[in-house]
């Protein structure tokens, strides 16, 4: 269909090369406009499964798995907590909880205490170009 063609010169074109090239741009143009087609549906797709999986009365505030296709679920259901427990072929309520008998961490303030990156790269590099006679790379 198509033949590659290192070079083409242009006092030498003939029509058959130049519907080759057409033929070539169409076909880049055609799979870079379904790529992006894809991408949008794609996103389309994932916005609107987040939004039905946003329930206002159900949260599942904490997961655990106990073993292959088993976990353990805390899950608030309107003012109740309940603690579940799942299987692949059953789920059972384990425990009915009091709000008084639960600690809920919030996400956020755990993310901002946790230790970042930059603050070990950046002991590392003090460490590593501040101390050119020690070759001492650890870090504690």
């Amino acid at each position: 269909m198509f033949s590659f063609v290192p070079y083409i010169k242009l006092t030498n074109l003939s029509n058959n090369n130049i519907m080759n090239l057409g033929q070539l741009f169409f076909f880049i143009i055609a799979f870079i406009m379904v790529l992006f087609l894809a991408a949008y549906i794609t996103r389309l797709l994932a916005t609107s499964s987040y939004l039905k999986l946003q329930n206002k009365n159900i949260k599942i505030l904490e997961s655990v798995g106990i073993g292959h296709h088993n976990n353990i679920q805390l899950i608030k259901v309107g003012e109740r907590y309940v603690l579940i427990g799942n299987t692949k072929e059953n789920v059972t309520l384990l425990l009915d909880l009091k709000e008084d008998e639960i600690v809920l961490y919030d996400k956020i303030e755990h993310e901002t205490t946790a230790p970042s990156f930059n603050k070990y790269f950046n002991k590392y590099l003090s460490k590593k170009y501040n101390n050119k006679g020690d070759n001492d790379d650890e870090i504690d």
